[in-house]
């Protein structure tokens, strides 16, 4: 073999190697690809890995390319990763955009919302443009793990380590050859603000693990505390159980009796109560309360301790004047005299106002039967209905006249026809 030989095949082989390097069509896509010819400010770089977008970062100083080699591996499957912090929790947030410069509308963006707890899922379908909204899972925190992969079916989100699959009602349309894939659209009116570690895509489903944090799905049990308001009624007080991953929805409080068991009321209280009467017991009777709460998160959570309490009984009532009275000796008779009348003041003022309240109530219902009865009576004088008068196929109002024959004339007085004979025309007069 000579030299050139040798020159040629060696100019082969550096020219293959060459493309298997960059000439060979990618499955994965770094979205982060294009941040590092970025030359202005606002984009950090992070030491351990990934970048920070700060607020005056400018979306149109980024030199975007096309990610044409990897499109060309898209088969309508694609899975895409992202790993970081989000800055802005209060609005809708982009983390995903493949977009065309030409074009208005995305091929497909991702958008979340950590205080509303949502992720927004847009996609060009085959005939239209769809939207799958679906929870974020994040809790409020802005650290978020998500993986979301599809194919021409369903599309399954990953977030925080919870999982959820929805049918897509259409297929994702193809992307452009010459579309741009990065966190946002330069379009687009809300830009991106915070860490992001990882933001990668493959034209695969790539079901890819990441660590999940350990959560505590013990919602705790509710405080209870329960006394007795009269000799008919408790009062049931509970504190709410700390833990911020599973906060709590609602309240289930229920009595029963403890000696039978059977439960007397359930009641479903919201997150913010914290105290309930229930009325309408059994005097001098044992009540047991349980509290549980519920969670969207963690279910079900676990029941209080029981607490026991007994209602009031009547004689007690009057046992405790009666104990306040003897309390203070027989030393001071003027002073448990002067204590007495005031307790049957007391009393009395009660049994008064009671008793006014009757007298107001009565009044002004008798008020009211007055002005209903003349309104009544006023209807009665101005509306008067009388019966019509009917003449063989013929109905003729009140006070209507009409001629009988050729000599009469009628005319219809409640119900009734009365007739005369008319005096102005001859041969008509009777003999």
């Amino acid at each position: 073999m000579d030299l050139n030989s040798l020159r040629i095949t060696f100019i082969l082989v550096l020219v293959s190697i060459i493309c298997n390097v960059y000439c060979k069509n990618k499955r994965d896509y770094n979205v982060l690809s294009n941040v590092r010819r970025y030359n202005s400010t606002g984009i950090l770089k992070l030491r351990s890995k990934g970048y920070k977008f700060n607020s005056d970062w400018t979306p149109s100083k980024l030199k975007l390319r096309n990610a044409r080699r990897f499109i060309k591996t898209y088969r309508n499957q694609l899975t895409y990763y992202f790993s970081g912090n989000i800055s802005l929790v209060n609005i809708d947030v982009p983390i995903l955009s493949v977009f065309h410069r030409k074009k208005q509308l995305p091929f497909l963006e991702v958008i979340v919302n950590i205080n509303k707890d949502k992720l927004v899922f847009r996609y060009q379908g085959k005939v239209s443009f769809q939207r799958i909204e679906t929870p974020l899972h994040s809790g409020g925190k802005s650290a978020l793990n998500l993986l979301i992969y599809y194919n021409s079916t369903h599309v399954t989100f990953n977030c925080n380590c919870v999982l959820s699959t929805i049918k897509l009602r259409q297929t994702v349309a193809r992307f452009s050859h010459n579309a741009i894939i990065f966190l946002q659209n330069r379009k687009s009116s809300q830009k991106f603000q915070g860490e992001v570690r990882q933001s990668k895509v493959y034209s695969y489903n790539r079901k890819q693990k990441f660590k999940c944090p350990e959560q505590n799905t013990d919602t705790g049990k509710p405080n209870v505390r329960a006394e007795a308001v009269s000799s008919t009624s408790i009062r049931v007080s509970w504190s709410r159980p700390v833990n911020k991953e599973c906060p709590i929805l609602a309240y289930s409080v229920t009595v029963k009796v403890s000696d039978t068991g059977s439960v007397v009321e359930t009641r479903v209280m919201l997150a913010t109560d914290s105290m309930k009467t229930f009325t309408g017991l059994v005097p001098h009777t044992n009540y047991t309360v349980f509290v549980m709460g519920f969670t969207a998160r963690c279910g079900a959570g676990d029941q209080s301790d029981p607490v026991t309490v007994a209602t009031l009984d009547d004689a007690e009532l009057v046992q405790n004047d009666d104990r306040i009275f003897n309390s203070l000796g027989s030393t001071d008779k003027r002073l448990n005299s002067l204590l007495a009348n005031s307790i049957q003041f007391s009393r009395n003022s009660l049994e008064d106002d009671r008793i006014s309240q009757l007298k107001f109530s009565v009044d002004s219902l008798t008020t009211q039967n007055t002005d209903l009865r003349s309104k009544v009576q006023q209807l009665e004088d101005t509306c008067v209905c009388y019966p019509q008068c009917t003449i063989g196929s013929r109905t003729y109002d009140e006070s209507q006249t009409w001629e009988e024959g050729r000599c009469n004339i009628c005319t219809c007085r409640r119900g009734r026809p009365q007739c005369r004979t008319r005096s102005n025309v001859s041969n008509c007069i009777c003999k």
